[in-house]
């Protein structure tokens, strides 16, 4: 059994079309906050009420629990701004598809740095989803609660991932497909899991 608490910090990682969104489809009925930030405009069948940016998002929080956040203008202060709001609201889990967008494994935004250190009294969760975790900021893996590592073709990806958390990340790569490796911080080894059922929402 996976529990995951609503002020916890995951790292979810897994190459393309590996089964990242249908197991994050999975979890949100259980959620009763979020805000999905959806920069690639994939995420169609999220069950939220979708804004622009972020004038919107301020009005759309005062009124909605669940929104999905899919801005025309992609850059790293829209993105801090994003991770201000969510600071200043709390009580919220924030879902980042695709962190790529605005880190790197030199840079985070301060206000993302702050969700993921400082969030959790403040009642806020942060998925970080990734399909590359070689390039993922330590912070994002320090203050990780939950690893959850999809199929991941590449040497330096497993190996990050085995380096700093266990070594069955090695076999990310021969997993099934839709299967994932499940590590929580908590405890000392890492196990297999099966797929979770596909669910539109």
């Amino acid at each position: 059994m996976i529990d995951i608490r609503n002020n916890n910090r995951l790292f979810i990682t897994g190459k393309n079309g590996s089964g990242k969104s249908v197991w994050i489809c999975h979890q949100l009925p259980k959620i009763s906050r979020y805000i999905f930030y959806d920069p690639k405009h994939e995420h169609d069948n999220i069950n939220a009420v979708m804004v622009n940016t972020i004038e919107d998002l301020r009005l759309a929080v005062k009124q909605h629990p669940k929104i999905s956040f899919r801005p025309f203008l992609i850059n790293d202060e829209m993105f801090d701004e994003l991770c201000k709001i969510i600071w200043e609201i709390g009580n919220t889990l924030f879902i980042i598809d695709e962190t790529a967008f605005h880190v790197d494994s030199f840079k985070i935004m301060p206000y993302h740095s702050i969700l993921q250190r400082l969030g959790r009294k403040k009642g806020i969760g942060v998925w970080n989803c990734t399909q590359r975790p070689r390039q993922a900021h330590n912070t994002l893996l320090s203050e990780t609660d939950h690893v959850i590592a999809f199929k991941l073709m590449l040497d330096t990806d497993r190996k990050k991932l085995a380096d700093n958390f266990s070594p069955l990340f090695e076999q990310a790569n021969t997993i099934q497909d839709y299967n994932y490796i499940y590590y929580n911080t908590r405890e000392d080894s890492a196990r297999i899991c099966a797929p979770v059922p596909f669910r539109k929402i």
